[in-house]
C-alpha cells in the first residue's frame, strides 16, 4: 500500500514537471507575425466596363468631279493636316472651262455695256420726240437681256472655279489616312466606278463608348439627391486602359449621355473624350473604362496579403491584447491603386492585422507580434 502511494505521487510530480515543460515549449514556439493597424485614407469608389474607341470625325473622300487621277500626295496611314493636297485629278479639262466660261463672261459684260449705253441715248432722244417710246421699251428690254445674260456667265465662271477647285481634294479636317481606295492613274469621279478614294479619321481627341446597365444609373439618380455621389452630368475624369496587362494612365472626361435606355439590353449608352496627342490609340479599340461612383473620406484599409479566403468567404486575422488570433470575416470593399482593400464591416482602426504570416497561424494560436 505505501509502495502504491509512493510510485502515484511520483507520478503526479512527473506530470506535472511534464506539463510546465511543455507549456514553456509552446511558449517558446509562438510563431511571429507581422502586424498593422489598418490605415483611414479617403478612397473613391470606381466601376469598371469595356468599351470601344472612335474616331471623333470620319470622312470619305471623294472624287467630285470626273478625271484621270493625276497625282496622290500623303503617305497610307500616316497623319495629315487640315487642307493639305491629298489627290490632284487632272484639272486641264476644267482649266479650259474656267478660261471659256471667264470669256463668256466678258462678252456678256461688253453686251451689256452697249445695251446700256444705246437705252441712255434712245431716252435722250425720246425727251424731244426724236424716236418712239416702242423704240425706248425695245431698248430697255435689250438692256435687260444683257444683264440676265452676264448674271448666267458669271455663274458659269464661278462653277467653273468650283470643278476646278475639286480637282485638288483636300483634307477637309487634319486626322489619320487610310490607304488609298484608287490607284495612280484610274478615271474617277460621278462617271466612273471609283468614287471613294480614302477615308479619313480625325482621332484626337478620340471617343470612348460604354454601356451602363440601368439599375447603376438609378443608383446615380437616388445617390445624387443625397448628395455622396458624382453627379451623373459630371462624373468627372474617368480612366481608360488600352489592355488587361496595362494601367488606367489615360484620362478622359463624360461628355454625352445618351437619352434613352436600350430597352433590350437594359442598358444606357455613354461617350467619353479622350486625349490622343501621341496617336497611340486607334479607333475601333477594345478597351476598360474605371468610372468613378462614390468617395468615401474615411475609408478602412488593409493590405490585399493580408486577406485570406475560404469557404465562408473573405477573412483576416486580428492579434488581440493577449496576442491570440482571431480570425474574422470581413465584407470588403474595393481595390485601391497601391493594393490596399477596403473593409467595410467587423474591424476598427485601432487593432492589430496580421500582414504576413497568415500560413503559420491559425484562430485561437498565440503568437509573438511585430509591428510593421
Amino acid at each position: 500500500m505505501k509502495k502504491s502511494c509512493i510510485i502515484l505521487i511520483v507520478g503526479v510530480i512527473a506530470l506535472s514537471l511534464f506539463s510546465c515543460g511543455n507549456k514553456e515549449v509552446k511558449e517558446a514556439a509562438a510563431p511571429q507575425v507581422t502586424v498593422m493597424q489598418p490605415t483611414i485614407e479617403s478612397v473613391t469608389t470606381s466601376l469598371t466596363y469595356p468599351g470601344y474607341t472612335s474616331a471623333i470625325q470620319t470622312v470619305e473622300l471623294v472624287a467630285r468631279v470626273s478625271g484621270f487621277l493625276q497625282s496622290i500626295n500623303f503617305v497610307e496611314g500616316d497623319h495629315v493636316q487640315k487642307d493639305q493636297v491629298l489627290f490632284v485629278i487632272d484639272p486641264k479639262p476644267f482649266e479650259d472651262d474656267l478660261e471659256t466660261a471667264n470669256a463668256n463672261q466678258k462678252v456678256a459684260e461688253a453686251q451689256l455695256n452697249l445695251a446700256e449705253t444705246t437705252l441712255q441715248r434712245v431716252t435722250e432722244a425720246a425727251k424731244s420726240a426724236a424716236i418712239s417710246e416702242l423704240e425706248v421699251l425695245q431698248r430697255q428690254a435689250e438692256r435687260d437681256e444683257a444683264a440676265a445674260k452676264l448674271s448666267a456667265a458669271k455663274a458659269k465662271v464661278s462653277i467653273a472655279q468650283q470643278n476646278l477647285s475639286y480637282c485638288y481634294v483636300k483634307a477637309p479636317c487634319s486626322g489619320r489616312i487610310s490607304k488609298k481606295m484608287v490607284d495612280l492613274g484610274n478615271y474617277v469621279g460621278s462617271m466612273g466606278s471609283n468614287n471613294v478614294l480614302a477615308t479619313l479619321y480625325d482621332d484626337n481627341p478620340i471617343y470612348v463608348y460604354f454601356n451602363m446597365e440601368d439599375a447603376t444609373y438609378l443608383k446615380y439618380l437616388k445617390s445624387d439627391i443625397e448628395g455622396d455621389v458624382f453627379r451623373p452630368q459630371n462624373f468627372g475624369n474617368i480612366l481608360v486602359n488600352l489592355g488587361p496587362d496595362m494601367p488606367f494612365n489615360n484620362n478622359g472626361v463624360i461628355d454625352y449621355i445618351d437619352p434613352n435606355i436600350d430597352l433590350s439590353t437594359g442598358t444606357i449608352k455613354m461617350r467619353a473624350k479622350l486625349k490622343n496627342d501621341e496617336g497611340k490609340i486607334r479607333s475601333g479599340m477594345f478597351v476598360n473604362i474605371k468610372l468613378p461612383y462614390q468617395v468615401d473620406s474615411t475609408a478602412l484599409l488593409v493590405p490585399e496579403e493580408a486577406i485570406g479566403s475560404d469557404q465562408s468567404g473573405k477573412y483576416i486575422y486580428v492579434v488581440n491584447d493577449s496576442n491570440y488570433v482571431e480570425m474574422r470575416h470581413v465584407k470588403m470593399g474595393s481595390l485601391t491603386e497601391d493594393n490596399k482593400r477596403v473593409i467595410l464591416s467587423d474591424l476598427t482602426q485601432d487593432e492589430l492585422v496580421i500582414v504576413s504570416g497568415l500560413l503559420r497561424v491559425r484562430h485561437g494560436m498565440k503568437v509573438d507580434p511585430k509591428k510593421k
